[in-house]
């Protein structure tokens, strides 16, 4: 977590000067500097020490996601691999245009009907067990109904090492580098890794995507809201 510090001359920085590293999830938010979060909805029905403290003000409405079919408040995960990995994407792009290719990924566009047959032993990267769009919406795609913590004992679909890289981004770099075959990443977070560093992703190809759910909350603390009622 980060707080917001002294700038120049003594004056308030809006922006965050320090972080703080936490022991455990129950510790942050303890914190009573942890005022206001954005968190993966399964995390926050997931965790007892957010629901504690925090409660839900809204979600975002992210405009991009409506490239990916989303309505308005959700947003989903796609599902990606290396481009080399050709048995992941051996039916034809078919009609698509260039544009909706560049949109998909960094060139190439694996076709939509594949039903991950392909995933099958393949090693997952993910971010934490307890996303959403990293783990649990690949799981429930291809009928891994095991609790997420428990997905590597009784995992029967994929690899039984499951690369944790602790972000996003990671996981796609682990597909990249070939530490891991096949991640599940949001929406949003594909956009902005394409944006800004799109030289991360120019080797991966998305094979799919994954349900809608509602966008990840944001979260204020409660503490808050009973001092300042509306």
């Amino acid at each position: 977590g980060c707080r917001a510090g002294a700038g120049e001359n003594g004056q308030d920085n809006k922006y965050p000067s320090t972080c703080r590293a936490y022991s455990s999830e129950a510790d942050m938010f303890a914190d009573e500097d942890m005022l206001f979060v954005q968190l993966c909805g399964q995390a926050y029905y997931e965790s007892e020490a957010c629901r504690a403290h925090m409660h839900v003000i809204g979600a975002p409405v992210y405009e991009g996601n409506t490239t990916f079919d989303c309505v308005p408040g959700t947003y989903k995960a796609v599902v990606v691999t290396h481009k080399d990995a050709s048995r992941m994407h051996d039916m034809s792009q078919g009609d698509k245009d260039e544009d909706a290719a560049n949109i998909w990924s960094g060139g190439l566009m694996a076709d939509q009907g594949t039903q991950f047959t392909g995933l099958v032993g393949q090693k997952i990267a993910i971010n934490n067990f307890g996303s959403f769009s990293g783990l649990v919406a690949l799981a429930n795609r291809v009928q891994i109904r095991s609790p997420a913590t428990q997905v590597v004992q009784e995992n029967i679909f994929f690899h039984p090492e499951v690369v944790v890289t602790g972000a996003h981004r990671l996981s796609c770099q682990a597909v990249a580098e070939r530490k891991a075959d096949v991640c599940s990443v949001d929406v949003t977070s594909w956009a902005l890794i394409q944006k800004h560093v799109p030289h991360e992703i120019e080797d991966l190809v998305i094979v799919g995507d994954l349900e809608s759910a509602p966008a990840p909350p944001f979260l204020v603390r409660r503490a808050l809201l009973d001092a300042h009622p509306t």
